[in-house]
């Protein structure tokens, strides 16, 4: 069988830029979407390093199956987000 899609991002009529990102990796059948949360402050950068964590942590080489590589990408990118918002008050509440 055979795979498709397409990813739309919209900024919307209230908001000054797009937030969303989206990444898929068809090889593996990996389709991450990460939403900016309505405008939030930071929202576009946690997105961003939302989609750059979790590929660069689910492509590390291991031994373990994809959904345990996925779910410790999704655990990294939230502790990255979460430490990036902590020590920059610019981005406080992404």
């Amino acid at each position: 069988y055979s795979v498709h899609f397409a990813a739309v991002c919209d900024r919307g009529l209230r908001r000054q830029s797009n937030q969303d990102r989206a990444w898929a990796d068809l090889e593996h059948r990996v389709f991450v979407v990460c939403d900016g949360v309505g405008g939030s402050r930071g929202g576009e950068i946690a997105s961003q390093t939302a989609i750059e964590t979790v590929q660069d942590a689910f492509f590390t080489p291991d031994e373990n199956p994809p959904v345990v590589r996925l779910g410790r990408a999704v655990h990294y990118a939230n502790r990255d987000i979460y430490e990036m918002a902590k020590h920059d008050l610019d981005l406080a509440g992404m």
